[in-house]
């Protein structure tokens, strides 16, 4: 009797355990398979968003690309119009310069006219004044020639003592620098003497 009720408690535990575990391994499925469902969605919606962002990414360029053509258009267009105007502007500019011109040479011509006219009458004035122009504007030039180049040698005068100077107080500099480096080499040497006088009196 103890035998056959320890069979049939054997087999209650068995059919326990097998249930247990099956309902252990059920849950530990659905876990898994809820796990793999949610890395699914992840995976699924990290592809699309990519897929997204590559096609809006895209499209920004395409719209820049669009935008900038436009403007690049607009731009010509405006510089054409501006071209245009200046082309105009020029244009105008030069004739009136050239009437302008005419017109001077006109006048030009009418000052040529009264002052040949005039030379024919008051000839010989004409022409000592001219000389007396001349002369005046020749001593005032030589005038001026002496006098600048006086202020040039009285320049160049400053300029060669301010040199001499400068240079020597380079010289000085430099004479003092190597002064100071034939002190020190001395001195290193006369250590070096005494260093090696004091190791052999050692």
């Amino acid at each position: 009797i103890q035998a056959h009720q320890y069979k049939i408690m054997k087999s209650s535990t068995i059919c326990i355990q097998s249930a247990f575990r099956g309902m252990k391994t059920r849950r530990h499925l659905k876990a898994r398979y809820l796990a793999v469902c949610i890395v699914q969605r992840r995976v699924k919606s990290y592809l699309e968003r990519k897929k997204y962002l590559c096609l809006r990414n895209t499209s920004i360029l395409v719209q820049q690309r669009y935008r900038l053509k436009k403007l690049t258009q607009l731009q010509r267009q405006e510089y054409l119009c501006l071209r245009k105007a200046v082309i105009t502007i020029q244009a105008t500019y030069r004739g009136f310069k050239a009437r302008k011109e005419i017109q001077q040479m006109h006048r030009a011509a009418i000052v040529i006219q009264a002052s040949f006219r005039m030379h024919k009458v008051r000839g010989t004035f004409r022409n000592m004044k001219f000389a007396s122009t001349v002369l005046q504007q020749h001593y005032r030039a030589y005038r001026k020639g002496k006098c600048e180049r006086e202020n040039y040698l009285k320049y160049r005068s400053y300029a060669i003592v301010v040199q001499t100077a400068y240079r020597g107080l380079k010289a000085r500099q430099h004479l003092k620098k190597i002064h100071s480096a034939a002190t020190k080499i001395q001195a290193a040497y006369l250590m070096h003497k005494q260093y090696f006088y004091y190791r052999r009196v050692q």
